[in-house]
């Protein structure tokens, strides 16, 4: 069975459940070469919206702590979640399938948790009903007795919870997606995939076998030639990472993206002073381009058409603090020093 296994942070990551440092293992997966080459990145807005779940049941904390306080309250309206996504340990592997493409849509997604054969969802619900950390166990056995009904409701409150919690931010945190992925793709380029792994977490280590990933769930996974590595950015996975081990299948390793600071704190919404020293919109910008973006990655994050990007880029270029370079079909805009400088003085 799939384990979704949340993995520590490291020394420089901010911890939501410092007991699991007593049980935290290392896993190990295992990949051959041609394995390796088959490593690809999802977008997934599903996944979004279970490590959503999962995180507001630590409301008020680091990095997100704001967001989780204003939004707990949703917790309350979603019973299913509540309990099958409990503030640690394992949680319902149904709800996270493996991403089959590059982008996917919530319907998709929807479709395949909703095809879960019974027998493949009951060995689920007994995998959290066994969990400590489970937080409402007679809901639980309720869908033990009519697993059938149980999961078209909790199919329905899946795309609830997406609405309430995710669709409003999702312009923004797939940009944040797309901008991260990018810049992950050409340090291939720049320096194998192996390098490119070595920064998604503290608790993913490279080696020369393949990863070790700091998980609850410390059994090694051995890649077949024909599984690769699914890896998803995404922002509420924050600050831990979330192993999927399929049986059958791609393993999918979920990830906080580069840049989600971005999407709450100040670098979203813009020093008061650079704000009035250069406009809103062009001090979003600026704070956005911590890592390289495309004109449509910066008008998702910002929630805005991609025309209304480009004059604005166009201002900020003329003026020494980004550059932007042709890359295939896009442009990619990276602020230059002048323009940290300015980040950094306000």
């Amino acid at each position: 069975m799939a384990r979704p296994c949340p993995v520590g942070g490291g020394p420089a990551t901010m911890r939501l459940h410092p007991h699991r440092s007593r049980v935290s293992r290392m896993a190990g997966l295992r990949f051959s070469v041609r394995s390796l080459g088959m490593v690809r990145f999802a977008i997934s807005p599903i996944w979004e919206t279970i490590a959503a779940i999962r995180l507001l049941h630590h409301p008020g904390r680091g990095l997100l702590g704001e967001w989780t306080a204003e939004q707990l309250p949703v917790l309350d309206q979603l019973p299913w979640l509540r309990a099958l996504v409990p503030p640690s340990g394992h949680m319902a592997d149904v709800l996270t399938p493996t991403p089959p493409r590059a982008r996917n849509s919530l319907r998709a997604e929807l479709e395949v948790v909703a095809q879960s054969g019974p027998e493949v969802f009951v060995a689920d619900l007994r995998h959290v009903l066994a969990n400590r950390h489970c937080l409402d166990r007679s809901l639980i056995e309720r869908a033990l007795a009519d697993p059938v009904s149980a999961l078209i409701e909790i199919t329905a409150e899946v795309e609830r919870a997406h609405r309430m919690l995710i669709e409003p931010l999702w312009p923004r945190l797939r940009g944040v997606a797309e901008a991260d992925i990018a810049h992950r793709v050409s340090r291939v380029g720049d320096r194998g995939a192996l390098a490119m792994l070595a920064d998604l977490h503290p608790g993913v280590v490279p080696t020369d076998a393949g990863l070790t990933v700091s998980t609850s769930c410390p059994e090694d996974t051995e890649l077949s030639d024909g599984d690769g590595l699914v890896l998803v950015p995404c922002a509420f996975a924050w600050p831990e990472v979330l192993l999927m081990r399929q049986t059958a299948g791609a393993p999918t390793l979920a990830y906080a993206p580069r840049g989600i600071a971005g999407l709450w704190t100040d670098r979203q919404r813009a020093r008061a002073g650079l704000a009035e020293l250069i406009g809103r919109t062009r001090a979003q910008i600026l704070t956005l381009l911590e890592l390289p973006m495309t004109t449509g990655q910066l008008a998702g994050s910002l929630g805005i058409a991609a025309p209304s990007v480009s004059p604005q880029v166009a201002v900020l270029r003329d003026n020494g603090l980004v550059t932007s370079t042709r890359r295939g079909r896009v442009i990619v805009h990276e602020r230059t020093g002048r323009g940290d400088g300015l980040i950094g003085g306000v």
